[in-house]
């Protein structure tokens, strides 16, 4: 009768506690160790009901705290749950910060829908590469390690496990060159793995040029976060394609009513996700937002010149090979031209324009030979074709590269 009793009680709290945990930040102290706390972040957007539960993130800090590197504010829009194990700075009475971060998922584990595959490893210098070390250890519990300001040791790292590094040149605590050469290797050993690497010192970003970085972190997350998604062997079949329609939906609401350049930068992200383009639905879903976007620019031309430029766009775009609105485009293009001849020159440098916007927009950010051969070619083609629609933009965008970058780079 007393277990009975008791055993209603424990189900009852934990019932109690599974409801005051709502939306926002909370400060746990764990039920197996009083000792070992964490801050955990729950969005508006975790859904108790996911059929697979919530991914989880988790970090660790060297310092006092429970920092978690703002991954909360870019995992709210995905449901995501982050936790903070906390670090007393005294050396948390002895435990193992290994030890603690194990006991910090057991508990959020119990309180909440938790993946049981998908959890990520976050932090920075030497925090990080403890993090690396515990999904080397359980990789099958693993799916990415977020590695900022440290190369790690990748030696026992699981091959299915998504890696980023985020690394500064000038790090003068841990050498940038120890994190390109793990990259590298885990690369031939076929890890997914994205790299930033920036003009900074010991961080995750180049402090002159925050925003940049922020932006390159917020990408390596989605790439890392939608790859793991489509191709962790843990998860089912019928779990993948799951979550490849879900990125699908995402698509599609991303890009609905969107100009071609504002889709543009929804596909190049979703571009780098290389199980992607195994997968037909997710395919489809990006050749019809490309569509939708380029025949909008069709159908809002004011002039013939605007509607050569799109169709021209609609024909090049690769993405969309086959589909119906590009062979209506080719037959709307060589009518058009039939009628006015001098439009094939605009064609032409339509065509050279989108060719070399693409290259920069695809680009990584700190490839600036990539970028020196994007200028050279806006500035040949802003000579070669001006008074054309495609030489104009090209002109435009030498003048914004100069206003970014020093005149020098220009000339």
């Amino acid at each position: 009768m007393l277990r009975s009793i008791l055993i209603f009680c424990c189900c009852l709290c934990s019932t109690l506690l599974a409801e005051e945990l709502g939306p926002g930040t909370h400060m746990i102290t764990t039920d197996e160790n009083p000792a070992v706390k964490y801050r955990l972040i729950i969005p508006e957007s975790y859904d108790s009901d996911a059929p697979h539960g919530a991914p989880l993130f988790i970090s660790m800090v060297t310092a006092e705290g429970s920092g978690t590197f703002g991954v909360e504010k870019w995992g709210a829009k995905f449901g995501v749950l982050t936790i903070g194990v906390y670090n007393d700075g005294k050396g948390n009475g002895n435990l193992d910060g290994a030890e603690m971060h194990r006991i910090c998922v057991r508990d959020v584990s119990k309180k909440l829908k938790v993946h049981p595959n998908l959890r990520f490893t976050i932090g920075i210098s030497a925090s990080s590469a403890k993090g690396m070390r515990i999904a080397s250890a359980d990789g099958d519990h693993y799916a990415g390690c977020i590695m900022q300001a440290h190369s790690g040791d990748v030696s026992k790292l699981a091959s299915h496990i998504v890696v980023t590094f985020a690394h500064g040149e000038n790090d003068k605590t841990h050498e940038i060159s120890f994190a390109k050469k793990n990259a590298e290797t885990l690369r031939r050993r076929g890890n997914p793995v994205m790299t930033y690497w920036h003009n900074g010192g010991h961080n995750s970003i180049d402090k002159a040029h925050k925003e940049e970085g922020y932006a390159a972190l917020n990408r390596m997350r989605d790439w890392m976060f939608w790859t793991a998604k489509l191709t962790h062997p843990k998860l089912s079949p019928q779990e993948r394609t799951y979550y490849a329609e879900e990125l699908a939906a995402s698509i599609q609401k991303r890009t609905e009513g969107k100009t071609i350049d504002e889709v543009n930068k929804v596909i190049d992200g979703v571009k780098t996700i290389e199980a992607a383009f195994k997968n037909r639905d997710l395919l489809l879903a990006m050749a019809e937002a490309k569509a939708a976007a380029l025949w909008k620019g069709y159908e809002e031309s004011a002039t013939n010149v605007d509607k050569v430029c799109a169709w021209v766009e609609v024909l090049g775009e690769p993405m969309i090979k086959g589909h119906a609105k590009q062979k209506e485009a080719k037959a709307a293009l060589r009518a058009l031209e039939k009628e006015d001849r001098s439009l094939k020159k605009e064609s032409q440098a339509w065509q050279k324009y989108i060719s070399i916007r693409y290259q920069e927009l695809n680009r990584d950010p700190v490839d600036m030979k990539t970028l020196k051969a994007c200028v050279g070619g806006y500035v040949n083609l802003a000579k070669r074709s001006e008074g054309t629609k495609g030489g104009q933009k090209a002109a435009e965008a030498v003048e914004r590269l100069r206003a970014e970058f020093a005149p020098s780079f220009i000339n």
